[in-house]
């Protein structure tokens, strides 16, 4: 049941069907953020609107491109809210507005007043707080831009926002159909959600490349660029502009770094030529000054030597290996000494057990190191 709240800012703010000619215009993501402040130093709240007469409320507001007779239009939908809410609501969707505790706070930090008045959504809320990294240009994006109602129904995503692993999100009508000026706006929000992005591939136009500029210019989160040989990609110069080359090899130690920033003393990174070695930041060891980060190679660094071209299972094993191989663990003592997820672990661990590098036990289930060509090393990777 949608809070009073809720539905005030949905009558506001969202479309409910296709627009016909002299619909009232929905307010934008900033129009919405002028009259919410201006609600809040008047002490008083969208849900007040929804109580007798709108207009009432709203005496002192003069806005040029939100008239007041645009405000009451908006209000005036509640039968095409209720109608479009059922059909959404049976399908799996829900929806969070700014007002909400678990809207993500990443968005507000960043985009303030310009952070979208709500999300439809399906899946996981709770995973929209949780950071990470985000992968943009391989057109495989969890915030939708169009049709998230087909999405929250599709057989590609069910598994997934079933087992509560995914979350779809879209600032949209969820039955809205591809709009070019949709796409770009919700850039932002791949951006802002997460703590550092990727681009896969990038034109010299178009959505990825717009977007991946825009965050370059607001400095939301560090990017990284995949290496190609492509050269019709815009991919090298996005790195001339500020973004840094993605280390082609790949392990855990190198992924934690992707999330670092690199000094403002140290300048626009160099674009490095695509068989260099990738430069990476990399804080100061003890004994040093401690500010700041230095420039080094990844292979350069003896702590890391020996793990860049390592896959993660393989490393997992290294440190399952440690764990396990002077006492039995259960799944749920290893879920909470790795940083992997509850899916993962099982998954590598089946594996390993099929291997041979595990012994499972039984009554109640342990699992315990089992390869006698590998004796254990302690290393600490995690």
């Amino acid at each position: 049941m949608l809070t009073h709240t809720t539905q005030a800012v949905l009558l506001l703010t969202a479309h409910f069907s296709k627009p016909a000619p002299g619909d009232p215009a929905p307010l934008s993501p900033g129009e919405w953020g002028r009259f919410a402040r201006w609600l809040k130093e008047q002490g008083r709240t969208p849900e007040a609107l929804l109580a007798g007469d709108p207009f009432l409320h709203l005496e002192g507001w003069r806005d040029d491109k939100i008239p007041v007779a645009r405000i009451c239009a908006l209000l005036a939908r509640a039968s095409a809210l209720a109608l479009a809410l059922e059909k959404w609501q049976r399908a799996g969707l829900w929806v969070v507005t700014r007002s909400d505790p678990d809207y993500p706070a990443r968005l507000k930090q960043k985009l303030k007043s310009h952070s979208p008045p709500f999300f439809f959504g399906c899946g996981n809320r709770q995973l929209l707080n949780g950071g990470g990294l985000a992968v943009v240009g391989s057109r495989d994006i969890g915030v939708i831009a169009d049709r998230l109602l087909t999405a929250a129904t599709s057989s590609k995503y069910r598994p997934a926002l079933m087992a509560m692993n995914l979350v779809l999100i879209s600032p949209f009508n969820p039955e809205a159909g591809f709009d070019v000026g949709n796409a770009m706006a919700r850039n932002k929000y791949v951006y802002c959600l997460a703590d550092a992005a990727v681009v896969v591939h990038s034109g010299t136009k178009g959505g990825t490349w717009n977007g991946a500029l825009e965050d370059l210019r607001h400095d939301w989160v560090p990017i990284w660029v995949k290496p190609t040989d492509d050269p019709k990609t815009g991919n090298a110069a996005l790195v001339a502009r500020g973004a840094r080359w993605l280390p082609e090899e790949l392990s855990l130690p190198v992924i934690g770094r992707l999330f670092e920033r690199p000094s403002p003393v140290e300048g626009p990174p160099e674009a490095a030529g695509f068989g260099d070695t990738p430069v990476i930041p990399m804080q100061k060891s003890v004994g040093e000054d401690g500010a700041g980060f230095e420039r080094v190679t990844i292979a350069a660094s003896e702590e890391w030597r020996g793990f860049e071209k390592m896959s993660f299972y393989e490393i997992f094993l290294r440190r399952l290996e440690t764990l396990t191989a002077g006492e039995p663990k259960s799944a749920q003592q290893l879920l909470g000494e790795l940083d992997v997820c509850k899916s993962q672990l099982s998954a590598w661990l089946k594996r390993a057990t099929q291997e041979g590098k595990l012994k499972k036990t039984k009554t109640p289930v342990r699992y315990a190191w089992h390869d006698p060509a590998v004796k254990p090393k302690q290393v600490s990777i995690f």
